[in-house]
């Protein structure tokens, strides 16, 4: 995912960020559990690697495009 940013009408808990920086600086500080998904979000890399919950057997760590992902969320918004 090339350059990702902020969306300038981002807000969390009621902050604006001027960069990408200091949006993690503040989930680091503020929400440690989400950092490391979303440091590896933001990063240029065009794959995401998650693991499954093993609720059905072992987990699993799967890679997946992010923007597959991206596409997925907008549709279940539609």
């Amino acid at each position: 995912m090339k350059n990702p940013v902020i969306h300038p009408a981002f807000r969390l808990n009621g902050e604006k960020f001027a960069s990408k920086n200091d949006f993690l600086e503040y989930v680091k500080t503020h929400l440690p559990e989400h950092f490391p998904f979303l440091q590896d979000w933001l990063n240029e890399q065009a794959n995401i690697t998650l693991q499954t919950s093993g609720s059905t057997g072992e987990p699993q760590t799967l890679s997946f495009p992010k923007q597959a992902l991206i596409e997925s969320a907008e549709r279940t918004c539609r």
